[in-house]
C-alpha cells in the first residue's frame, strides 16, 4: 500500500440478486523447572542438596521442549518453581497520519426496488484491502492532531464474473450511520466531548465523494479513532428498479459487486503569518 498526503484503499459492497501488523520474530528463550521426568514418566525434584528443589538453567522451550514444573513434595514445605518468558512489541508511530483498516459490506439478498441492511461484512469476487469484522480505523500520531478528512467513493455495481456495469436508471446507494469513533482503550476518541462518524450516502456513480470523518482540529485525542460498522442498523443498500424485472415467468439469483475507494486526506497545522 502506498502512504503519501492521500492514502487510498479499496473495500467491498456485494449484494445477490435475489441481490446478493506483524510481530518481529524473537529468539525462543528456554523456560525452568524444579521438576525432572524420567524415562518412565515418574517427576522427581530437581536439587543441588536433595532437599531443596531448584529452577533448571535450561529446560527448553514451553510447549515444545520441555515440560515446565512446579515441583510440589506433597509434604507442605518441599516444593519450587517454574518459569517461561513470553514477548511484548508494538509498532510505535510518530508524525503520521494513517489510514490502518477499511470494511467490507455484505447486503446478502434482495430485490429490485427495495432496501436491504447490512447483513455481515464478508466480501465476493476480487479481494482488495477491506475487512470482515466492519472496522474503519485511522490512527494520527500528530502530537496536535489538526484535523483530517476521510471520504468515501462507490464505483459501478457490475454482475459478478462480468465487466458490464448496472445500467439502472438510478443508482445502488449506500446509506452509514453515524457510529461512535473510539479510542484504543474502548473510550471515546473525542478530547472533551464524545465525537462520531458523520452519516454518509455513497451512490454508486464513481464519482461522488462522501464524507465518513472529519474531525476538527483539537477535537479528538493523539491515536486510534475506530468505526464499526457491523450491525443491521449501521448500513443500508438500495438497489435501484430496473436492476432486475421481478418477473416469475424469469426468475434469476445474480449477484453484483462495487468498490469503495477510501481517501485520506491530512488538515496541515495552520502556522500563523509573522
Amino acid at each position: 500500500m502506498k502512504l503519501s498526503r492521500n492514502v487510498l484503499v479499496g473495500s467491498l459492497a456485494t449484494v445477490g440478486m435475489v441481490l446478493g501488523a506483524v510481530a518481529p520474530a524473537v529468539t525462543a528463550q528456554a523456560a525452568t523447572t524444579s521438576g525432572n521426568i524420567d524415562g518412565n514418566g515418574n517427576v522427581t525434584m530437581n536439587s543441588t542438596d536433595g532437599k531443596t528443589p531448584v529452577e533448571s538453567a535450561d529446560y527448553g522451550v514451553l510447549g515444545q521442549d520441555g515440560t515446565s514444573i512446579a515441583f510440589d513434595g506433597g509434604d507442605g514445605t518441599t516444593y519450587g518453581t517454574a518459569s517461561a518468558n513470553s514477548n511484548a512489541n508494538v509498532k510505535v508511530l510518530s508524525g503520521v497520519l494513517v489510514l490502518q483498516a477499511v470494511p467490507d459490506f455484505g447486503f446478502g439478498s434482495g430485490a429490485s426496488g427495495s432496501t436491504v441492511a447490512l447483513k455481515d461484512n464478508n466480501a465476493t469476487g476480487a479481494g482488495q484491502d477491506g475487512n470482515s469484522q466492519g472496522l474503519l480505523q485511522v490512527t494520527d500520531a500528530r502530537s496536535e492532531t489538526p484535523g483530517f478528512s476521510l471520504t468515501a467513493k462507490m464505483g459501478n455495481f457490475s454482475q459478478v464474473g462480468s465487466t458490464d456495469a448496472v445500467t439502472a436508471g438510478d443508482a445502488f446507494e449506500i446509506n452509514l450511520t453515524s457510529q461512535k469513533l473510539l479510542a484504543g482503550d474502548g473510550t471515546n476518541a473525542g478530547k472533551v466531548s464524545p465525537i462520531s462518524s458523520s452519516e454518509a450516502k455513497l451512490i454508486s456513480d464513481n464519482k461522488t465523494q462522501a464524507t465518513v470523518m472529519n474531525p476538527t482540529a483539537g477535537s479528538y485525542k493523539v491515536g486510534d479513532l475506530k468505526a464499526e460498522f457491523s450491525d443491521s442498523s449501521s448500513a443500508s443498500l438500495s438497489i435501484p428498479d430496473g436492476v432486475a424485472a421481478n418477473d416469475v415467468t424469469k426468475p434469476s439469483v445474480k449477484s453484483y459487486t462495487s468498490m469503495i475507494t477510501w481517501t485520506l486526506n491530512a488538515s496541515p497545522k495552520v502556522t500563523p503569518a509573522a
